[in-house]
C-alpha cells in the first residue's frame, strides 16, 4: 500500500517478483485495464487454496472453486477508489494467520489440491468477487531472473515448479 499511497490517482503501477523480469515490452502484451489485472494460469484454484480459507472468508460458491489461479508475481493495479478499496479488503483477509500461512488447514482440501497459495489464492478470490478480467500470460514474455543465492533458488524453484510452464 505505500507504493499505492505514492502514486496519484489514475496512475499506474506494475508490480513484478523479484524474481520475475520481462524478455520483450510487457506495454504491449497487458490489454487496458480499469482496476487490477493479472495473468492467469491453466490451474484451478482449489488446487492451490486450501478449504479452510474459502471457508473462513465465506467464499464457498463454486464459481471460487472453479476459477483458474492467477499468477501473483505480475499485478498491474490502476489507482483509483475501487483499487484501494479492493486492496485493503486483501490485505484485512491476511490479518488471520488461518489464510495467510501455508499450512493444509484442518478442513479436507480439494481431490488433486497441491498447496496453499496464500496470497495468490486470496488474490484470485478477489478477482472472482469483483469480476476483474485475468490476462492469459504468455510465457515467452517472461522470465526467471536468478534468486540472490543457490539456496533461495532451489526452495524458490522446489516450491514453484508446478506453476511452471
Amino acid at each position: 500500500m505505500l507504493i499505492l499511497d505514492a502514486l496519484q490517482y489514475d496512475d499506474d503501477v506494475l508490480y513484478l517478483d523479484a524474481s520475475i523480469r520481462f524478455v520483450v515490452n510487457p506495454m504491449y502484451s497487458i490489454p487496458p485495464f480499469q482496476f487490477m489485472y493479472s495473468p492467469n494460469t491453466d490451474y484451478m484454484l482449489e488446487q492451490y487454496c486450501k478449504e479452510d480459507c474459502y471457508q473462513l472468508l465465506g467464499f464457498t460458491d463454486e464459481k471460487y472453486h472453479k476459477t483458474s489461479s492467477i499468477w501473483a508475481a505480475i499485478i498491474a493495479v490502476h489507482k483509483c477508489d475501487k483499487t484501494i478499496s479492493m486492496l485493503n479488503e486483501w490485505l484485512s483477509w491476511h490479518k488471520d494467520e488461518r489464510v495467510s500461512c501455508d499450512d493444509p488447514g484442518t478442513l479436507p482440501n480439494a481431490p488433486g489440491f497441491v498447496f496453499h497459495t496464500m496470497e495468490q489464492a486470496t488474490l484470485t478470490m478477489l478477482y472472482v468477487k469483483y469480476d476483474i478480467p485475468k490476462w492469459h500470460y504468455m510465457v515467452d514474455m517472461w522470465d526467471y531472473t536468478e534468486p540472490v543465492s543457490d539456496a533461495a533458488r532451489k526452495v524458490f524453484m522446489d516450491r514453484n515448479e508446478v506453476l511452471r510452464p
